[in-house]
């Protein structure tokens, strides 16, 4: 388990003023609500969680989509298999949603 402060330190502290960095994790201790549990699944003949297997295949149908887009095509995923996850964005800071 990699803690936040040593992702703080050795990934984003060093980066140059004005760099934005996207980082994506999947990190059920904190993406899941309460009430929701994470899923594993198997995709041909691949073990692995359900929420990383949808976010792989809404970024190969559309690796330029905006942020709503993707994490609809996310969601729509996850439904159509019947997993009750949803997908979260959060950021340590406030941007533009559907501009960025």
């Amino acid at each position: 388990q990699i803690s936040d402060d040593v992702i703080w330190s050795s990934i984003v502290y060093p980066l140059p003023s004005g760099v934005k960095l996207t980082v994506i994790m999947d990190c059920c201790h904190s993406g899941c609500e309460d009430s929701q549990t994470s899923a594993d699944t198997i995709e041909k003949y691949q073990a692995g969680g359900a929420m990383t297997q949808s976010f792989i295949s809404a970024y190969r149908q559309n690796p330029m989509s905006t942020y709503p887009e993707f994490m609809a095509a996310i969601h729509r995923r996850l439904k159509q298999r019947g997993f009750k996850q949803r997908p979260q964005l959060t950021s340590s800071q406030a941007f533009d949603v559907k501009n960025t």
